[in-house]
């Protein structure tokens, strides 16, 4: 599958329901209403209906507005469906309101980098990596990886991805990271060898096989690259952007033979 550079929800809310007291201040009927809407518009972002879910926690937030974790929610709706700058708003509110809430400085990290705002993201990062209590830093560090790449500080970027591999090795973020800054650095037969380590950890993981074709090509091993492209569109979930790469490549490569 693709990977994204999205942490799992966290879910904080508690389903009840109850009628609402019509005060100009929102009772605590209301707050309890709100949060199961908010609460289901959570489950609708999880289970992919992202219309509903939006729907749903745009209806809790005229109630709870100063929810962080609300905010947060409301931000990674944006962000799937790629409204990257309304997402940073999110974030950047659920912040405010939390400023200690690493998972939405995380989420907001990657809209910035999304958004090629690549400084920002920089900072944002290497600001976390020094936060000793966030136990998910194999994160912070591929994230900031990828933030160098865009700058094209292709040794600062991996560097960052190696301290990620450290931490968590073969972790496959930075593994198609690291993969994709040896190959930005020519560094091509490094690039082979490191994948097909990490691919002995990971079999199954589509975008490493790309990267691994890629690799190939651009050492002329054509016969290896079509191998590699022939198991990405085994693994890899049908109409994707990457299973159509891979349908073509295999295609072209076959007229070479």
């Amino acid at each position: 599958m693709r990977m994204r550079w999205v942490v799992s929800l966290i879910m904080t809310c508690v389903l009840t329901g109850c009628a609402s007291t019509g005060s100009s201040v929102p009772g605590q009927n209301q707050i309890e209403i709100a949060k199961a809407e908010q609460k289901l518009g959570e489950s609708y972002y999880l289970a992919g209906r992202y219309a509903e879910a939006l729907r749903k926690l745009l209806d809790a937030e005229k109630i709870i507005p100063n929810d962080p974790f609300l905010q947060n929610s409301l931000g990674l709706v944006y962000m799937v469906n790629e409204r990257y700058s309304t997402a940073e708003t999110y974030f950047t509110k659920a912040l405010s309101i939390k400023p200690d809430y690493i998972v939405a400085k995380n989420h907001l990290g990657v809209t910035l980098i999304k958004q090629e705002k690549w400084d920002a993201a920089i900072s944002l990062y290497e600001e976390m990596s020094q936060n000793l209590l966030y136990a998910s830093q194999e994160n912070t560090y591929a994230n900031l990886g990828w933030a160098y790449r865009g700058k094209k500080e292709y040794s600062k970027a991996k560097q960052s991805f190696e301290k990620a591999l450290e931490i968590r090795p073969c972790f496959p973020v930075a593994s198609h990271g690291l993969a994709t800054v040896y190959l930005d650095m020519l560094q091509q037969d490094e690039c082979i060898r490191f994948l097909n380590q990490c691919l002995l950890e990971y079999p199954e993981m589509d975008i490493l096989h790309a990267d691994l074709a890629r690799a190939y090509e651009s050492v002329n091993d054509f016969t290896s690259a079509y191998e590699s492209w022939k198991k990405v569109i085994e693994l890899s979930p049908q109409n994707s952007s990457l299973n159509k790469e891979a349908k073509k490549k295999v295609y072209d490569l076959e007229l070479l033979q």
